[in-house]
């Protein structure tokens, strides 16, 4: 089996794969047709971050500390000199 015929089988098994998922989502928006407006509206992805905020699943973003700021500031000064100088 050349390459040929070896990727026109995976491209058969992606189609027939692609068509199993797209039946299963319409089974699922069958059963909770509200998915389907609430992601019309953008809710749907609002919801899903209060659910996983709510089970722990999702780690919120820290604001840097003024010295964690100013540690990468001069850090960055310093490579960007250092760069500068191996470049003359």
């Amino acid at each position: 089996m050349d390459s040929r015929q070896l990727r026109e089988l995976a491209k058969l098994g992606a189609e027939q794969e692609l068509q199993q998922m797209n039946a299963r989502t319409e089974q699922i928006l069958a059963l909770f047709p509200d998915l389907t407006t609430a992601a019309a509206n953008g809710q749907r992805r609002t919801k899903l971050k209060a659910m996983a905020r709510a089970t722990g699943r999702v780690r919120e973003s820290r604001s840097w500390t003024k010295e964690q700021r100013a540690a990468v500031s001069r850090r960055m000064r310093r490579y960007w000199r250092e760069r500068k100088a191996a470049g003359q």
